[in-house]
């Protein structure tokens, strides 16, 4: 896993040179803000809104684990 800003780490996964999934865990709880880019965001285990490639969870309590996967 690669550790973040505020609290978060992260686990990535690439399949043929692209972002797969990412799986994000909050050690300490916040807001979450994710710059994504051009990957499109089939399914996410919280609701988040989608701006110009951003992603952004209003909350994410401490301990918790936020899955995506493109």
């Amino acid at each position: 896993g690669v550790c973040g800003w505020g609290g978060f780490s992260y686990d990535i996964v690439w399949r043929n040179g692209r972002l797969s999934s990412l799986t994000v865990y909050a050690s300490v709880g916040g807001k979450l803000c994710l710059d994504l880019g051009e990957n499109n965001i089939k399914e996410c285990t919280h609701v988040c809104e989608l701006l110009d490639g951003r992603c952004t969870l209003g909350f994410v309590a401490k301990g918790d684990r936020v899955e995506f996967v493109f």
